[in-house]
């Protein structure tokens, strides 16, 4: 009599609540895994509370894309923030009662076209008369920034002009749009070298083609150079190679395409950056690095330009060079601006062997972390080069963070750790989100630029539109796993972030900011209810079968226990399905207090049944610390 009385009544009671699952079975999920989770933490563990919001942090001074946003401890004492953005960079020191950015500093240039392929010699600039010339277009209309070329000399054939020049009828025209020199001194013998030019009045219009023209006004037989270009024909898609032997008279077509990389002013790259000694340097792989000590910026002499940056060992070590994309360089040990390689200084550089180009530097374990296009990863204890088995690197080196040297990175398939050994994936419950079978992946570039952060022991990660192995989509998703507890989220800002940074406020309290792609700076957490005055809306929705997945349930009562003054809505759904579609959704108890009690109606009916409490509020956040349900078993038939 008991055990069918206990077969006719079940109750399920959910107190432990977890995050995200769509790997496993869904009938054998652990007790209170979700189906859904959006803008939700756990706080306390086992219940959900809505996410903290944000709030604008000072102004918007250029409506550009926040490309990087930098917290330094200077020398001076001076706690500074850096936004990268628009061609510039702006400091805001947080002792400063200013609400605004200073004033933007110049600084900072987008590659837009570039062949650095191949190592053939071109063709011979032994004559005034003799120039090449390289054709190429831009995206998007802009002024050049720097050029750089490879070039190879032989004796003193003097300084190089180059030019950018007009297109007429496929060939170099006579309009010279902006003109420069590279140093003769600049330029090594066999087997030559990068070397770079900078342009002040070359504004240049989308589409359109124009010409890269070298030639070296002083050479003769003895004293020449070559324009390095690529092994192969069209390395190059937006333009080609030509030459002419009079001076630009005439001009003959060559098949291969000259090495060469245009990078364009008003935009701004991701930018790198590391400290030794309350000393930064940053730099994008264009622009002459740079060092600030809290007080002043200068360039760096003899730096390498890069874009990957990391300290290891008392020295800053650069990599991500356009011109040497697989060489690692450091610094003299103990001395961040001394790049000098002349006895007794001891900056030096070693190459990384392998496939594909060096995309991220960082440490771990008291070891140099390089790690590549390809997937390869290595290890470097300042005197040897070790590989790592793996090929799981990430694919976006600005989404790489960690906390307490457990590092994250988002790779194409997925979330991994590493702690000094191998990386291992971390993103299982929500691997649909990567991939799939229906074919949907993150887009190309999430997968390259994503940006990450750990706060808090949470790691964000941005990662686009989403949609799970359910149907459930969320535009602009934020990735969100909690270390402490091992639970996986989604969380969804009404502005959608392209950068964070870390940084301690006045109160020497570490805050998290970040910027969107318009420029503005926002404040999260830090007491706000709202995303900068909008609601937060939230979901959760968890599945119960009461362990008879077979038997038809009539669902009788819930129970569900809050916080005081929550006012979140709770849904239910009894189906035979896992189909959206298929669940229709009642509304059960708009909730008031702390133990909310409803009666079902006999609607109720199926063999599942999932619960979804929502929520839209800017200034009541809630507590949701489970439910219970209580149902009667059918039989195994409607």
């Amino acid at each position: 009599m008991e055990e069918q009385l206990q077969q006719l009544l079940a109750k399920a009671k959910g107190f432990n609540l977890k995050g995200l699952n769509h790997r496993i079975n869904p009938f054998i999920l652990r007790e209170g895994e979700c189906l859904q989770l959006l803008n939700l933490q756990t706080q306390p563990i086992g219940a959900k509370t809505t996410r903290p919001g944000y709030t604008t942090f000072l102004n918007n001074p250029d409506s550009k894309e926040v490309k990087t946003l930098i917290s330094f401890d200077g020398e001076t004492g001076v706690r500074s923030q850096l936004r990268f953005s628009g061609g510039k960079y702006y400091r805001h020191d947080t002792h400063s009662t200013s609400l605004t950015w200073g004033t933007g500093v110049s600084w900072g240039g987008q590659v837009s076209q570039m062949n650095t392929v191949g190592d053939q010699t071109g063709d011979k600039m032994d004559q005034a008369n003799d120039w090449t010339a390289q054709s190429f277009q831009i995206p998007t209309s802009s002024d050049v920034g720097y050029v750089a070329v490879y070039l190879e000399k032989t004796g003193t054939p003097g300084d190089v002009t180059i030019e950018i020049r007009n297109d007429d009828s496929g060939k170099p025209g006579t309009t010279v749009v902006d003109t420069a020199t590279i140093d003769e001194d600049d330029i090594l013998e066999d087997p030559g070298n990068w070397v770079w030019a900078k342009f002040t009045s070359a504004s240049l219009t989308a589409s359109t083609t124009y010409w890269l023209t070298v030639r070296a006004p002083s050479a003769d037989a003895s004293n020449y150079y070559y324009w390095y270009c690529s092994s192969s024909d069209d390395a190059y898609g937006n333009g080609s190679r030509s030459i002419t032997t009079d001076g630009g008279t005439n001009w003959t077509a060559e098949s291969r395409d000259s090495k060469f990389i245009i990078s364009l002013d008003g935009e701004t790259g991701k930018v790198g950056h590391a400290s030794l000694d309350r000393i930064m340097l940053f730099g994008d792989g264009v622009y002459p690095t740079k060092s600030f000590d809290g007080y002043t910026f200068e360039d760096v002499d003899l730096a390498p330009k890069g874009r990957y940056f990391a300290e290891f060992q008392r020295s800053i070590y650069i990599a991500g060079s356009y011109t040497s994309p697989n060489t690692v360089f450091a610094s003299s040990s103990g001395e961040a601006k001394n790049w000098s390689t002349v006895a007794p200084n001891d900056s030096v550089s070693f190459d990384v062997p392998g496939r594909g180009v060096i995309n991220g530097l960082f440490t771990s374990v008291d070891r140099l972390i390089i790690t590549k296009t390809s997937g390869q990863m290595f290890k470097y204890d300042g005197y040897k080069l070790y590989e790592v088995t793996t090929d799981l690197a990430p694919t976006s080196p600005y989404s790489v963070d960690n906390t307490e040297d457990f590092w994250f990175w988002l790779n194409n398939l997925g979330v991994y750790v590493y702690n000094g050994n191998r990386p291992m994936i971390n993103s299982n419950p929500v691997q649909d989100y990567f991939y799939n079978d229906s074919g949907d992946n993150l887009d190309s570039d999430v997968l390259t630029s994503a940006p990450g952060v750990c706060y808090r022991y949470k790691f964000m990660l941005p990662i686009g539109d989403v949609t799970d192995m359910y149907g459930n989509s969320t535009t602009d998703a934020i990735l969100v796993y909690d270390y402490p507890v091992d639970e996986w989220s989604v969380w969804k800002f009404a502005d959608y972030p392209v950068s964070f940074v870390r940084h301690k406020d006045s109160n020497d309290i570490e805050q998290l900011y970040f910027a969107d792609d318009s420029g503005q700076c926002y404040l999260f957490g830090n007491g706000e209810t709202s995303d900068n005055g909008k609601p937060i809306e939230t979901i959760m929705e968890t599945f119960l079968h009461f362990g008879t997945p077979e038997q038809v349930k009539q669902a009788e009562y819930f129970w569900a226990f809050t916080n005081p003054g929550c006012e979140a809505k709770i849904q239910i759904a009894t189906t035979d399905s896992f189909s959206n579609e298929e669940k229709k959704w009642e509304d059960i108890t708009q909730v008031t207090g702390g133990v909310n009690k409803a009666r079902l109606s006999e609607r109720a009916q199926g063999r599942f049944l999932f619960v979804k409490v929502t929520d839209s509020s800017k200034d009541k956040p809630y507590t949701y610390y489970g439910h219970v349900i209580s149902a009667e078993n059918l039989g195994d038939e409607r």
